[in-house]
């Protein structure tokens, strides 16, 4: 998808009643292109803008959100503060907390 097109999607996805939150997002009409970049320098500075945001869990849920329906597939650009890379990553070790505690409960129930 081209800068444009995934511009496009954030815009779209920002307009659905369940993201009222995007209105006060401090990326709020920012250049939507810092955060799709790959250059370490703009994926630093739009982790910056989202470290001060007040919105930024709900940001982060949204594109959890989004991505739980993609399967292997991801949402591009940096969401509440995190890569797609970083997002995968945190939900495969929220898995495996959640099933060791579930291990963990069944062995005191037992």
């Amino acid at each position: 998808m081209t800068p444009r097109g995934i511009a496009y999607r954030r815009l779209q996805v920002a307009a659905q009643p369940w993201v009222d939150w995007a209105r006060k997002a401090a990326c709020l009409g920012l250049e939507t292109d810092l955060f799709y970049s790959t250059s370490p320098t703009r994926i630093a500075r739009a982790k910056g803008v989202c470290d001060r945001c007040f919105v930024q869990a709900d940001c982060l849920r949204t594109a959890d959100r989004l991505e739980r329906g993609l399967g292997v597939m991801m949402v591009h650009g940096i969401w509440g503060g995190e890569t797609p890379r970083e997002r995968i990553q945190r939900r495969g070790v929220m898995r495996i907390e959640a099933t060791r505690g579930t291990r963990k409960a069944d062995r005191l129930h037992a």
